[in-house]
């Protein structure tokens, strides 16, 4: 079994000299094979995002207020990625979620197809052999489907489907689900329970949103080998699992903190003793004396993450069933919280972050039984802050206690809030039947239009050419062109929407609050001879 010096050995000769001097640009020798470039393949994250999230001010723009994306399709996928944490204090809390698995799908309502997918928190420590901590990567963010249970199938592919009308019933689907979810408790004690989720989604082979390949890739993972630094979202049994249309979730549960590292040369201790290198408290503290070595979670994860629905930051949710005080985060807690509202928001995690109970080694213990021994949690600091800068897509549950129901039920709101259709946060006000707002159509360049697909503002007679100072081209190299609103006439609720002629502003119809996002009142609505088609991006314009 190797120890100080022969890990201080892997340490240089692996990842130490893998990340100091590796080419950042995949070489033609090093990219994985099922990888390579294919310059006219079409956009892996293409399309348009909420408008409820604001787009970075540019050309298309002009008005000097709201310049948001809108986004006509509802989204009715659900792709969802469990990262579960698989040391020795773990046991417990994934039969917890296990028990709550039948509950959580039933309750997901508007789907048409999901996606189910686990990792664990165990990425090794790599360049260093720690005992259970393997030096070349642990489970390196593969998608886990190894059966786990005597009713289990005998194998699984590398993540799960379900849509609502198989024969399989959500029951049943939890079932398979908990066969791969329940990991066991023999993983490392180095919890790196966001770093194994991004890299089970990330690309090895980054393209933008006109499906060309950007060079240098814009994320590495560290790693023994050239190979090992990319991501695996397009590779083998990841292939397919993340969906161009679909929410993306991403739900951590742990009990401790995220401890995803750059390096791994602050856990080579040359005087420790054999026991305490293999000592998940080792790690821990380790860890917490050199958080300069660990990832920021705001620039690689908010921001990573949301860089696979690049202008539609809205799909991508995450959340943390971590150790905060349960009180903290109860329904009571959560009713008594307009999440839709900023300050209200940053104040509901500002308790949590500044209560007492946060500041020591353990934040909260629980029994899951008279007989047991109590199980303790340590402060989730790190992933807070990930969901706090996630705003109204983060959640932050406590996996404090025996039953995860609540823990579950606000899981399953905040992902049935973001199904659906993508509707205005707040009201316009309409003039003569008009509101004070553009419509733009960004058409794709000629080279990479489909053949349904307009390229010119005369294809459609309920398009025109913009007027400066608004861009004639858009970032994407095709033209911008405006689509014309349509006055309504009645807007008296259920009203008849007008029958052709571009967009209108709709807060009439009957089922906007059965069809929009988080029950909205608003939205930007099309006749059906605008609908726009497929590879042409929506952006809304509005005046101050």
């Amino acid at each position: 079994m190797t120890h100080a010096k022969s890990a201080r050995w892997l340490a240089t000769l692996g990842f130490a000299a893998l990340s100091a001097g590796c080419p950042q640009t995949p070489t033609q020798e090093s990219r994985p094979a099922d990888a390579a470039i294919n310059q006219s393949a079409p956009a892996a994250n293409g399309g348009v995002q909420n408008p409820t999230k604001p787009r970075k001010q540019d050309s298309t723009c002009v008005r000097g207020g709201a310049c948001v994306i809108v986004d006509p399709k509802p989204v009715d996928q659900l792709d969802l990625l469990f990262s579960i944490a698989n040391t020795e204090s773990m046991a417990d809390e994934q039969q917890a979620l296990k028990a709550q698995l039948p509950a959580l799908f039933s309750a997901l309502s508007g789907i048409s197809s999901l996606h189910v997918g686990v990792v664990s928190s165990d990425m090794g420590v790599p360049g260093i052999e720690l005992g259970i901590c393997d030096a070349d990567g642990g489970d390196d963010g593969r998608l886990q489907s190894t059966p786990r249970g005597p009713t289990c199938e005998s194998e699984y592919p590398g993540f799960l489907r379900y849509a609502p009308g198989m024969q399989t019933t959500p029951e049943q689907f939890a079932g398979d689900v908990s066969c791969i979810a329940m990991l066991g408790t023999g993983g490392c004690g180095l919890e790196m329970s966001l770093e194994a989720p991004f890299k089970a989604l990330w690309p090895s082979v980054q393209r933008d949103r006109a499906g060309q390949v950007v060079m240098p890739n814009e994320f590495r993972f560290i790693s023994t080998t050239e190979l090992g630094t990319f991501g695996k979202g397009d590779l083998g049994d990841h292939q397919g699992f993340l969906r161009d249309d679909s929410l993306l979730a991403v739900v951590v549960l742990t009990d401790a903190d995220d401890c995803s590292v750059r390096q791994t040369s602050q856990f080579i201790d040359e005087s420790a003793t054999e026991q305490s290198v293999y000592d998940k408290r080792y790690l821990r503290q380790r860890c917490l004396q050199n958080q300069q070595h660990t990832f920021d979670v705001e620039e690689r994860y908010l921001q990573g993450f949301r860089k696979l629905r690049p202008d539609r930051e809205s799909r991508v949710v995450f959340a943390a069933i971590a150790g905060v005080p349960a009180d903290l985060v109860d329904s009571d807690a959560r009713a008594a919280t307009d999440f839709a509202d900023g300050p209200q928001r940053a104040a509901f995690y500002d308790k949590i972050l500044t209560d007492r109970r946060m500041q020591g080694a353990v934040s909260c213990s629980w029994r899951v039984s008279d007989q047991s021994a109590p199980s303790q949690a340590h402060p989730p600091r790190r992933l807070l802050k990930l969901a706090k800068a996630f705003g109204a897509e983060g959640l932050v549950q406590s996996v404090c206690q025996d039953d995860l129901s609540d823990a579950t039920a606000a899981l399953t709101g905040l992902i049935n809030d973001h199904l659906g259709e993508s509707c205005l946060e707040r009201p316009l006000a309409r003039e003569a039947g008009k509101v004070s707002c553009d419509v733009i159509w960004e058409l794709p360049a000629a080279s990479s239009a489909g053949a349904t697909v307009p390229t010119k503002c005369d294809a459609r007679p309920f398009l025109s050419a913009p007027v400066a100072p608004r861009a004639a081209r858009n970032a994407g190299g095709g033209l911008n062109c405006v689509l014309s609103q349509v006055a309504v006439a009645n807007s008296a609720l259920g009203a008849e929407p007008p029958a052709e002629g571009g967009w209108y502003y709709d807060d009439f119809s009957h089922n906007l609050q059965d069809t929009c996002q988080k029950h909205l009142k608003q939205r930007i609505a099309f006749t059906p001879d605008a609908a726009p088609p497929e590879g042409v991006r929506v952006v809304l314009d509005c005046e101050r």
